[in-house]
């Protein structure tokens, strides 16, 4: 989220608030899709046989 924050050129805090408004939970934490959470696992497993 600070990436696209800094893209943006906003503060990481603004776009978390903006976040938080848009989701009915009041968190900026988003919820993967199975397939999403498997791709995440994929890419750490990757980047540790890496060694990066």
């Amino acid at each position: 989220m600070a990436k696209t924050a800094n893209y943006l050129g906003i503060d990481k805090s603004k776009m978390d608030k903006w976040l938080r408004q848009l989701n009915p939970n009041k968190t900026s934490k988003r919820e993967l899709t199975c397939e999403q959470q498997k791709m995440i696992a994929l890419e750490k497993t990757q980047s540790t046989k890496n060694g990066q």
